[in-house]
């Protein structure tokens, strides 16, 4: 605990800059990220047509497993209070967001964000390895984000992206167990 609380002292605090400041929370803010969606499935739907509903069903699956498991399930269990609600750091907390009402483990943000990056890694882009890199650094850059801006804490993050591509890897199995064409879908 000692050393997420140090971590997330120095990503809030002392990495601090004008440029962080305004880039951090437009790339944690959901709309920021629609045109990517969007192109991810035109990409999708243009390469393999109506094979294409399964993947998409299965992404959207896998973000909303993770979404509902992480945020309904987890967090109501674990109760881990947001770093801007933290009583040890009031007043040592660089909110550049509204704090949120709910808690902190695990963070939804990663997670989704994760279980996107894996499954269309796993799925779509497997012979792209400069897509699937890109993949994980924009689910990097959301995850460092949400510590950045003061509402969760580096554990969380971790532990949303770890989460999130648990859930990618265990519905690509059973997307590949149910529709076994579904292994040979690449770009």
């Amino acid at each position: 605990m000692d050393l997420d609380y140090r971590l997330f002292h120095f990503i809030n605090t002392e990495l601090a800059n004008s440029i962080l400041d305004y880039l951090a929370p437009v790339f944690r803010e959901r709309l920021t990220w629609i045109p990517l969606y969007l192109l991810l499935i035109a990409v999708i739907i243009y390469r393999f047509r109506l094979k294409s509903l399964v993947l998409i069903a299965f992404a959207i699956l896998a973000v909303g497993s993770s979404d509902y498991i992480s945020s309904s399930i987890i967090k109501p269990i674990v109760k881990r209070v947001r770093p801007c609600r933290d009583a040890k750091l009031e007043g040592n907390v660089r909110v550049l967001i509204n704090c949120g009402s709910g808690f902190s483990f695990p963070s939804s943000h990663a997670a989704n964000h994760f279980a996107l990056a894996c499954f269309l890694s796993l799925s779509v882009f497997k012979k792209r390895k400069s897509v699937v890199i890109a993949l994980y650094i924009w689910a990097s850059l959301i995850a460092f984000s949400q510590v950045y801006v003061g509402v969760h804490f580096p554990v969380d993050v971790t532990s949303g992206a770890i989460f999130g591509i648990l859930i990618s890897i265990l519905l690509y199995q059973l997307m590949i167990k149910i529709k076994p064409y579904t292994r040979s879908l690449s770009i």
